[in-house]
């Protein structure tokens, strides 16, 4: 939870080929900020394949930080 009470949320998604790291952010009445990111989402492709996220940090200065793994055609890495 941000400080603002705002709820960011970590996963991943499939587009179709692959999955990415995807993030949402709620309001804190539970409707989704659709200022963040576009319409309230954020994804990203960190390697060639399958990704997720599975951790998320607020820092102090309200920045994100998203850890998870991915896939490298052999084994999953720390993403």
């Amino acid at each position: 939870m941000q400080a603002d009470g705002k709820l960011v949320i970590a996963g991943y998604t499939d587009n179709g080929s692959i999955r990415e790291f995807a993030l949402v952010r709620h309001n804190a009445d539970g409707k989704l900020d659709v200022t963040f990111g576009t319409g309230g989402k954020v994804t990203s492709a960190i390697g060639p394949s399958n990704d997720g996220a599975s951790a998320l940090a607020v820092q102090p200065d309200g920045k994100l930080v998203v850890a998870g793994s991915t896939y490298n055609g052999g084994n999953y890495d720390i993403a």
